[in-house]
């Protein structure tokens, strides 16, 4: 009879360690995960303010000529402020011009990579007249 309870309870005991067990392993899969969505969260947060920033800087230029110079790679730090070092998170600025009877429109396609994967993208453009800036 006392076998049959020592037993039993450590049947009962090793189903409980199975499951706590498993429990563990779902939940420390699911802080895992929400810790790399948490991590791609922040990146494409720095990646708008970054964009932002470099569209801001597109958008002040007073001149078609300006606005050409603009062409190029910025590189970031880890703590995402500009650097002259290469780094892996950067923006990548592709500056093209249409001229038209009346004045000139530069568009900018700005990119910002992680690396070799792209974050974000967006384009931006602005009309100088041949008058002044319109």
């Amino acid at each position: 009879m006392k076998r049959d309870r020592a037993r039993a309870f450590l049947t009962e005991f090793i189903i409980v360690i199975i499951f706590f067990s498993l429990a563990a392993i779902v939940t420390v899969r699911l802080f895992a995960l929400a810790s790399a969505k948490s991590s791609d969260t922040n990146k494409l947060n720095y990646a708008d303010n970054v964009i932002k920033q470099e569209a801001e800087g597109f958008l002040a230029c007073e001149t078609a000529d300006d606005a050409l110079l603009t062409d190029g790679i910025s590189y970031y730090d880890d703590s995402y402020v500009i650097t002259e070092k290469e780094t892996d998170f950067y923006a990548k600025k592709v500056v093209t011009s249409t001229d038209t009877d009346n004045g000139v429109l530069v568009s900018s396609v700005i990119s910002i990579y992680d690396g070799d994967d792209v974050v974000t993208t967006v384009t931006v453009s602005k009309y100088f007249s041949n008058g002044g800036v319109d």
